[in-house]
């Protein structure tokens, strides 16, 4: 997988199929303003968190399927470590580094305004500020989850769909799946999340491996 591919895809996007069988859409009501506020709670009260997921993107240009999976350290919106098979991406808050391990390079910049469409856990913060057109209840693995088509939020406008797929319970995010202007698509499954995480400073700053070349673009 190339590198321009692997950067888009972490860079704009958290997230396969959100449908299991045919329920009827329903018109948004309390239900889905209800577990939408238990999703920004889940985040606020999570803290620093651990997520593990898989993605499934497929490439309009080439009409392909690509399925990779990853880990994402967060703590805030500004520190983040994002770990995939060809690519690393970290931010201490000020600064970023993106690693691809393919073309044995870093890249080094400032973290500006300009870099937050490189966050990769964009999503998981954004889809908060969504407002829900509609909702069904749907079942998978024998689990009952909420699916909600959100309308994209401001930072999200690039996206002609957005859903996400939620324990309507406590509001944690299971599956998230969007479609770009391009008819690129972006399916995240997540596994697993560890909340409340302490992490060490030095895990948010990164040290170039030995012989990888570095680009300052400060």
């Amino acid at each position: 997988m190339s590198f321009r591919y692997l950067f888009l895809y972490v860079s704009f996007v958290l997230i396969p199929s959100l449908s299991s069988g045919n329920p009827s859409m329903v018109k948004v009501d309390s239900l889905s303003e209800r577990v939408m506020k238990k999703a920004v709670s889940y985040f606020e009260e999570s803290g620093s968190m651990k997520i593990d997921f898989t993605a499934d993107m497929y490439w309009s240009a080439t009409e392909e399927w690509r399925s990779s999976k990853g880990k994402i350290w967060f703590s805030g919106e500004s520190k983040y470590r994002v770990f995939m098979p060809e690519l690393e991406i970290v931010s201490n808050g000020t600064k970023l580094w993106k690693y691809s391990k393919e073309n044995k390079q870093v890249v080094e910049e400032v973290l500006d305004g300009n870099s937050w469409n490189t966050h990769p856990s964009r999503i998981l913060f954004e889809f908060l500020k969504c407002e829900a057109l509609s909702h069904k209840l749907i079942k998978e693995k024998r689990q009952e989850f909420i699916e909600i088509v959100l309308i994209p939020a401001k930072g999200l406008k690039h996206y002609s769909s957005l859903i996400v797929l939620l324990n309507p319970q406590t509001g944690e995010p299971k599956k998230i799946h969007t479609v770009d202007e391009a008819e690129n698509e972006s399916v995240y499954t997540i596994s697993k999340i560890k909340r409340h995480v302490k992490f060490k400073k030095k895990q948010f700053e990164f040290v170039p491996p030995k012989g990888v070349e570095v680009i300052d673009a400060q």
